[in-house]
């Protein structure tokens, strides 16, 4: 699925950005780390994986199908693909609002899983089309550079079509 063995950690990159979005709302509502909050960081992890993965999968995609720069390549996939990832990101978020606005006194737990996902996804999202594009495209910059470091040791290793 991955061209290199450097790509999955592009795709591990994002589950701290869930975090940072999950600290901020634990700290504006005041609530403290509790079960849901747990609950609420795995399901929280699998949702900001898939968007990793199918931005990393689509620039990969692009990448064989047009070829050429880089850089090129990864500035147009986000652009691309973006309303793929934000109606997916919307209807999730959509979907956790009966969580958080639930009445019930009895709903503590899932208020607080609620929370977690929604601003947790909201915040990852926006960061994962920022910073999944550029570590893609320093990490195949370091690649191209291995690359070249390896074909002038050993030159015996090109291959001429």
């Amino acid at each position: 699925m991955f061209e290199s063995y450097l790509q999955p950690f592009i795709i591990m990159l994002s589950i701290p950005l869930g975090l940072i979005g999950v600290s901020l709302s634990l700290w504006v509502f005041k609530k403290p780390i509790s079960l849901g909050v747990w609950i609420g960081l795995m399901i929280l992890a699998g949702i900001v994986v898939n968007s990793a993965i199918v931005m990393v999968e689509k620039m990969n995609i692009y990448k064989h199908e047009k070829g050429g720069n880089i850089l090129k390549n990864v500035l147009y996939t986000p652009k691309t693909y973006f309303s793929e990832i934000i109606m997916t990101v919307i209807t999730s978020l959509l979907g956790i609002l009966p969580l958080i606005f639930n009445p019930d006194e009895t709903a503590t737990m899932w208020r607080t899983l609620g929370i977690t996902i929604f601003f947790g996804l909201l915040v990852s999202t926006i960061l994962i089309l920022i910073i999944v594009p550029l570590a893609y495209l320093s990490i195949e910059k370091f690649s191209l550079k291995i690359k070249s470091f390896s074909y002038r040791v050993y030159p015996e290793h090109i291959t001429v079509p």
